[in-house]
């Protein structure tokens, strides 16, 4: 599928998506808002989500998290941005900083994408049909204590039980 064509998709299951999508052809930093909504941002020095967009082709923003799904047992992701054949969920976490908090983000964030992921399949939006690349990113603010062994088994874990790559990198560059 193309850009239009994943927008139609949604559009079949969430008639208001347009109200919930933003666009551009820019690389952009993508934020989670004060205002409980993930935005574009001038402001790099704000914690985010880089979408470095190399080809400039077009690419959308779809806000999720209280805007596109409303409040669903279980949480939600906060967005997901898609081009082409591409599609990538994103949960923030981006005001967690504590060492003593590490595995309950990781295990609240894998569980919103997991459950997003789900919501869309009960409105008949099958992701991992749509695009032919299909990822789930998970954004923590650069002091946040990494644990690489730790991601990379999450990830196995993830993908084993939804097919959808999970990452890490608070980047992800459009070719």
């Amino acid at each position: 599928m193309n850009l239009s064509q994943i927008i139609q998709a949604l559009n079949g299951a969430y008639p208001n998506v347009q109200n919930y999508l933003k666009q551009s052809s820019q690389s952009e930093r993508i934020i989670d808002t004060d205002k409980g909504c993930s935005e574009f941002t001038t402001d790099f020095t704000l914690s985010g989500f880089d979408v470095k967009n190399k080809s400039r082709i077009p690419f959308c923003l779809l806000q999720i998290d209280n805007k596109l799904i409303v409040a669903h047992k279980g949480g939600q992701c906060d967005c997901a941005f898609f081009y082409d054949d591409n599609f990538n969920l994103l949960e923030f976490k981006t005001n967690a900083f504590s060492q003593k908090n590490v595995s309950q983000n990781y295990k609240k964030a894998i569980n919103q994408l997991h459950n997003t992921i789900k919501i869309l399949l009960n409105k008949k939006i099958d992701i991992l049909k749509m695009a032919s690349n299909v990822e789930a990113h998970i954004c923590f603010n650069n002091s946040y204590p990494r644990k690489k062994a730790s991601e990379m088994s999450r990830s196995i874990s993830f993908a084993n039980k939804t097919g959808v790559k999970l990452s890490f990198e608070n980047q992800k560059i459009i070719p």
